[in-house]
């Protein structure tokens, strides 16, 4: 994460958070309960040719081995699956931040550039009044041709001299 950021991991209820050194040792006591589950199984094949009672008896502790194997096994590969959704989560978290960063960027950018035409506007529209002031012209909402109606000759100098300041106002 960026700015010394940490990433919190969010645990559902009921969900056992382990440090580091708890989940190294899970992860060996799982390892030796499957190598020892796999070692069982080679020793009871071993003893195909015994008798009905100890196939009884051997099945019965098998049961209750196997149960405790499948439960490391559980552990492990869920551990693995579960890390590869937390990293996938994590990239996903990431580029999210990376777009809300570039749209708040390029919304900043637009909002200046509206900024800077909406003070252009403004100067043109001073210059239009002052121009419009100096002939005794009225500003208001008509057409150019009213104003050249008003003003005659004058109102041309006028103009060409607003549109050499728009044009300078505008680079």
């Amino acid at each position: 994460m960026e700015n010394g950021q940490t990433l919190q991991a969010q645990t559902l209820p009921g969900e056992v958070v382990q440090s580091p050194k708890n989940a190294k040792f899970a992860n060996i006591l799982s390892v030796i309960i499957l190598i020892a589950f796999v070692a069982l199984i080679i020793y009871m094949m071993t003893k195909l040719a015994s008798d009905e009672t100890y196939w009884t008896r051997a099945l019965y502790l098998f049961g209750s081995v196997e149960a405790i194997a499948f439960a490391a096994a559980g552990y492990v590969f869920g551990r693995q699956v579960s890390r590869e959704q937390i990293n996938k989560a994590e990239d996903q978290a990431e580029r999210a931040n990376n777009n809300a960063r570039n749209a708040r960027q390029a919304a900043s950018e637009h909002q200046h550039e509206a900024d800077v035409s909406v003070t252009k506007l403004n100067s043109i529209v001073a210059v239009v009044r002052a121009e419009a002031d100096s002939l005794g012209a009225t500003v208001h909402t008509g057409e150019a041709s009213d104003i050249r109606r008003q003003q005659g000759p004058d109102i041309q100098a006028a103009l060409e001299r607003l549109a050499r300041t728009v044009e300078a106002i505008g680079r």
